[in-house]
């Protein structure tokens, strides 16, 4: 990459099932919901800038709830392209254009793959459950609010959000 030509990178990454996914090229045939649910499992929502464990997964699984049942299953994996490219903050993500544009790719593939297509109204309805939830989490996580996880327990571990993630999937799959 030297000398100012930049020349197309490999974007492969491996997933924990075993595939070469493209991040340029993602294949609906590679995308597995083991790999989705350990990964957001082990990702920390606020690019790990908070001082417990609160994992994308959980976060996803807290949404499903929110929404109406309908919608419930693309509302679980509203995030599920992070399991792919991480989450990356939002201020970085407004630096690198290109960025959003691979992660969105990546989200419709999921979807055709494991929801069928989002429509307008439904990806509005759970952005605003979304940005409910995100306003909770700031508080509780920046301005010692309220615990916005039910019955105000704890945050989850990371294998604890694993299993609850895949749990919710399958108990949403099963009533699609």
């Amino acid at each position: 990459m030297g000398n100012g030509v930049w020349k197309k990178m490999t974007a492969i990454i491996t997933t924990a099932t075993g595939f070469q996914f493209d991040l340029q090229d993602p294949k609906e045939s590679y995308i597995s919901v083991l790999d989705i649910a350990l990964a957001l499992s082990n990702i920390c929502r606020f690019t790990g800038q908070i001082h417990e464990h609160y994992s994308v997964a959980e976060h996803s699984v807290l949404i499903s709830h929110m929404v109406d049942s309908k919608i419930a299953l693309k509302a679980l994996l509203h995030d599920a392209a992070e399991a792919y490219v991480g989450d990356t903050s939002s201020p970085l993500k407004s630096l690198v254009p290109a960025f959003k544009d691979i992660e969105s790719n990546i989200q419709s593939v999921i979807n055709n793959k494991l929801t069928g297509p989002v429509s307008e109204d439904e990806a509005k309805e759970i952005k605003a459950f979304d940005m409910v939830l995100g306003s909770r989490e700031v508080d509780y996580f920046y301005r010692g609010g309220p615990s916005f996880v039910p019955n105000g327990k704890s945050t989850l571990s990371a294998n604890d959000s694993y299993t609850l993630f895949l749990e919710r999937y399958i108990q949403l799959k099963d009533y699609d």
